[in-house]
Order: C-alpha cells, then structure tokens, then sequence
C-alpha cells in the first residue's frame, strides 16, 4: 500500500498531487480550502464550489470554532498501485468526514474521529487514516470535512 500524507508544508497555491511512489506522498500545496460558518453546507452542494488556497507554510492551524472547515485535494495516480491511504496526522478531531470519486463514478463517504471507535477505522492506527482506491491513469478529488 501507498500512503498520502497529509501533514507536510503547504503553499498557498493549489495543485495537482501525483501518486507517484511507494511510500509518503506529501501534500505540498497540493490542499484548497473553504470554512462554512454555518456548519450545515452537505458535500452534494459543496463539491462544484470555490476553494481558495490554505494560506500556511505548514499544516493548516484553523484554532478552535464551531464552523466546519473543508479541505480539497486534487490527486492523479501515475504509478501502477490502486490501494491508497490518507493520513490525517491529527488525533484529536472530533469528527473528519472524507470524500473521494471512485472510476465507476459513484462518491464514498467515511466518517471517524475521536468520537467513533479506532475499531471502525479502515486501519486500526492513532491517526484517522482512510483507505482508497484510485485506478493507475486516473485523477479524482478528495474532500475532507473537519
């Protein structure tokens, strides 16, 4: 397995992350994000919306509000694995929701945090971690609700 990290530098411009080797790909500018004050914006509606950059040198620090914070990243696979995993190397969220397009076209959603068991998580591991898959070729976006 290949795993997507998500807890290196960021820029604060936007692109594409290449899957490219076995090991951590990190996300090095590679991360868009939108802050929902209400806390009540679905996916449905989201999905075709306008991120902007996530504006810090290092993993973002978004503080401590009642507002949901999304996160976007543009992911295309260029090696031959199709197995990955997004590490999110924060422990203490109370909740992290997690999109990706799957190539038949359909989303899969998954929910963990600190409020859900490690039991229910794809890897029993201290870090919410979400398993994958992303056919050799092929690009799709991930969002993630915090």
């Amino acid at each position: 397995m290949f795993c997507a990290l998500m807890t290196s530098s960021l820029a604060s411009f936007s692109q594409t992350i290449f899957l490219t080797t076995n090991g951590r790909v990190d996300v090095n500018g590679g991360l868009r994000y939108w802050r929902d004050t209400t806390a009540t914006v679905q996916y449905e509606t989201l999905k075709d919306g306008v991120f902007g950059p996530c504006n810090s040198e290092n993993s973002p620090n978004i503080g401590f509000d009642r507002s949901a914070h999304w996160f976007k990243i543009a992911v295309t696979n260029q090696s031959q694995s199709s197995e990955w995993l997004m590490e999110i190397a924060y422990a203490p969220l109370d909740q992290i929701d997690f999109y990706v397009g799957e190539s038949d076209g359909t989303i899969t959603h998954k929910t963990t945090g600190d409020h859900f068991p490690i039991a229910q998580r794809d890897l029993a591991h201290r870090h919410p971690i979400f398993a994958f898959s992303l056919l050799p070729g092929e690009s799709t976006n991930i969002y993630i609700r915090v």
